[in-house]
């Protein structure tokens, strides 16, 4: 049976809607986006908000509430997309709700079981008609209505609906989901109470298997995946028959599996050996009984908690319900939740509630019976919404061109065209820009040394608003979050075409085409050395001004010990496309006579999206039309592999990779030498090796410079590289550190760092307090500006 047939939503693409170029001189309010994401406070039925700025439209609609208001009978509900409703029993018995509402739209309400409301009808409406009709009323009214309604009376504006919408405007398609672990059929068999279909008993207590109980979990969770069945796990450490959910072919596989498991050869070293004696057999046998005890603890714990994975029973009742009106006309929960809204699962069991969708009122009921619990999963319900929101705006794509200085500017710009390595990817088109033309005339180099300044101002007024909104919304986002300069060559992909026998165009309406809409670009990472790598490098080796090495044992620049990364790519049948990063680094001290030894440090599975459904936070290009080295901010989102989806195989291979040893001396970063080996666990579609030599700003050493070796293998010889090429890259190794904690985010949860500029781009140690606002951006600027001069004129 293929491995996720059952999940195949798991390897959808996990990013935002489709790419919209930014304006260079678009202007967006930072306070929209915070009224919205901060309070989720509803506006009028007929009002509608949105931002100025091109491609970044955010648009907030209140439905109207009385089919919900007519429907509920008991209470007004706030509009879909408000804030969170929540319900709790009154201080005192009260014959019919008493309602309080406040900034939260917070109503008090007596206690409820899951499946009967307050079923009160309200009063009927009444309409109120003036006391007076006017005097006079015109004697003939025109034949044909007027275009368009008087300037007096505004057209009023209905939000589209599910109901309302054109059939040709249909609401667009959210292509990310933060069901990352959905559920297959098996398992929703479960949820939905239904009889286990499969046993599996024990010979053994499980503390004799695996003495930890999160790998029993995992174990579990993963086999069921694997196999599109479902098993329950243990009640207890002594529990020792596992219920099993799937079809027949799916329950046989896995009790092999289970069987192959459970009588491995090399048990968990928690099991007692009677060969032991003495003190050391009963010091070890004490531990045994504690740890058996703790585990047994556990396991009961999270045994009571799985219950609220599954449906409520219609005869329970609690203490306190909550409710979040859910969009549904935006976005469908299970599209983003998962069918059993499982990424929720979290929630449910951290918090002891029942959470389920009633489809009638399109709302979330949270069920519980404990206040504080109640209001811990509605706020987060609501930062989910939060995520969401921020996830869905459009991505930032700004393209910015820097002023040459005024001997090497010229008048028009030209379009290199050409296809292959040198314009990005084979097989695709691509135009380089670059200056030609007459140099500037007297009276026109006095007019551009008056611009440039001030052209240099706005492009940072730029930057400081475009970081200012994208860190608001990191702030939300949950997973990977890495933020690179990459330094290479700009190449055009779409660009309006030049004027018929026109071989350039001049400077400023190239200044205005590359900010149309339609515009894109790519960075081209291969910095296209028209001399030796050697070369360069004693460039870099000499710049003791401006860089240090990151090891503080290493003296010299010319001693810096390279980094090995290895990135093998797969496309397993059943599996999808997934690929495996792990890292190499120098084992410290082990410089022997022989040589130098790594060692893997870490390792990571992604998965692969396609170019074509590539959605990042936020690209900005600094085009240089000099020939030279341009730069890009690139801020990405990788998604990393949950761990329920590698597979035993996957696991093996990740565990047999192997680094070798190099001779003393040698300069394998230049020379070019594969490190890696492995066994084949499974086919590898291609596999690249990058060779990073990484150094540190003198003026500030959180600020690192790479400078890499890139070696494409797949030919007939296993050891030498098909293609080889060299790039740089420089980042804040704080933003690492900060960007970090989102990984560990649970749903619904903000990161906890200051969503400022300064957290990103704080200012160095010598920056005057009295220096202007952002100036740790402005440094940032000044900085990139400095490598890339350093590096410039290198490329062919």
């Amino acid at each position: 049976m293929n491995y996720e047939r059952e999940n195949a939503k798991e390897w959808q693409l996990n990013t935002a809607s489709v790419p919209v170029s930014g304006h260079a001189g678009s202007e967006e309010s930072d306070d929209d986006y915070d009224d919205y994401a901060d309070t989720l406070i509803p506006i009028d039925q007929n009002e509608t908000q949105e931002d100025a700025g091109s491609g970044w439209e955010e648009v907030k609609y209140k439905k109207p509430p009385s089919k919900q208001t007519k429907a509920h009978g008991h209470v007004p509900l706030a509009a879909k997309g408000s804030a969170s409703v929540r319900m709790v029993p009154p201080k005192a018995p009260t014959k019919h709700p008493v309602i309080k509402p406040t900034a939260r739209f917070s109503f008090t309400l007596p206690p409820t079981s899951p499946s009967k409301l307050p079923t009160k009808p309200l009063p009927k409406l009444t309409v109120k008609l003036p006391a007076k009709l006017p005097a006079k009323l015109p004697a003939k009214l025109p034949a044909t209505l007027p275009a368009t309604p008087p300037a007096t009376l505004p057209p009023t504006t209905v939000p589209p609906t599910a109901a309302n919408r054109p059939k040709t405007q249909l609401p667009a398609k959210s292509r990310f989901t933060f069901a990352y672990k959905n559920d297959n059929p098996a398992k929703a068999a479960f949820r939905a109470q239904r009889p286990h279909t499969g046993t599996f008993g024990l010979t053994r207590n499980w503390h004799t298997i695996e003495n930890d109980q999160k790998k029993i979990y995992a174990k579990l969770e993963e086999m069921g995946v694997r196999l599109g069945s479902f098993v329950r796990p243990p009640q207890s450490a002594s529990d020792r028959n596992l219920l099993l959910w799937g079809d027949d072919e799916q329950i046989a596989a896995t009790t092999r599996e289970l069987q192959k498991w459970v009588t491995r050869d090399d048990p968990s070293d928690f099991a007692t050996h009677t060969t032991k004696g003495g003190n050391q057999f009963a010091k070890t046998g004490l531990q045994v009984d504690d740890k058996a005890k703790s585990m047994d603890q556990q396991m009961k714990v999270f045994a009571t908690k799985q219950k609220y994975q599954k449906a409520p029973e219609s005869s329970l009742s609690f203490d306190f319900t909550g409710y979040f009106l859910w969009p549904v006309d935006e976005i469908r929960p299970e599209d983003l939740l998962g069918p059993s809204y499982e990424a929720f699962d979290w929630l449910r069991i951290r918090y002891d509630s029942y959470i389920v969708f009633d489809n009638q009122y399109s709302m979330f009921k949270i069920l519980t019976n404990e206040e504080g619990n109640v209001n811990e999963v509605m706020k987060r319900v609501q930062g989910t919404m939060k995520e969401f929101a921020a996830r869905n705006h459009q991505e930032i794509v700004v393209h910015l061109v820097e002023r040459p200085d005024p001997q090497r500017m010229r008048t028009n710009v030209m379009l290199m065209e050409g296809e292959g390595p040198a314009f990005g990817q084979s097989g695709e088109k691509a135009a380089i820009p670059l200056l030609t033309g007459d140099p500037l005339a007297p009276a026109q180099l006095v007019r551009w040394r008056r611009e440039v300044k001030a052209a240099e101002e706005y492009q940072f007024t730029q930057w400081r608003h475009m970081m200012g909104r994208v860190i608001k919304r990191l702030h939300l986002y949950r997973g990977r979050i890495q933020i690179r300069v990459h330094l290479g060559t700009f190449a055009l992909t779409q660009f309006r075409r030049l004027p018929k026998g026109a071989d350039s165009i001049p400077f400023e309406k190239f200044l205005k085409d590359i900010n149309l809409a339609n515009t894109r670009g790519r960075m081209i990472k291969d910095l296209q050395l028209k001399e030796s790598p050697q070369s360069l490098l004693n460039k870099i080796c000499k710049a003791t001004k401006i860089f240090s090495p990151v090891d503080a044992l290493t003296a010299k620049l010319e001693d810096v010990s390279p980094v090995y990364t290895g990135c093998f790519k797969f496309d397993i049948p059943g599996t999808g496309k997934v690929n495996l990063e792990v890292e190499s680094n120098r084992i410290p001290n082990s410089t022997s006579s022989t040589g130098d030894s790594f060692e893997i440090t870490q390792s990571l599975w992604t998965k692969k999206i396609e170019k074509s459904d590539i959605v990042q936070p936020m690209e900005v290009f600094m085009i240089r039309l000099l020939g030279g080295i341009s730069w890009e901010l690139l801020i990405s989102t990788p998604q990393a592999l949950d761990s329920s989806r590698i597979t035993p195989t996957m696991a093996a291979f990740k565990n047999h990779i192997k680094t070798k040893q190099f001779p003393k001396g040698s300069k394998p970063e230049t020379s070019g030498s594969k490190i890696f080996s492995w066994r084949p666990y499974l086919p590898v579609s291609s596999f690249e090796q990058k060779t990073s030599l990484r150094y540190r700003l003198v003026e500030n050493s959180d600020w690192m410079f790479e400078f890499a070796r890139y070696d494409q293998y797949g030919g007939s010889d296993p050891l030498v590289p098909t293609s080889t090429s060299w790039g740089a890259s420089f980042w804040n190794s704080e933003w690492d550190r900060t960007l970090g904690k989102n990984a560990a985010l649970r749903i619904g949860d903000p990161a906890k760092w200051d969503p400022k500029i300064d957290t990103f781009f704080p200012r160095s140690r010598s920056t005057s307090r009295d220096a202007k606002e952002a100036a740790g951006l402005r440094q940032f600027l000044a900085n990139t500006r400095t490598i890339v001069e350093l590096l410039d004129g290198v490329q062919s």
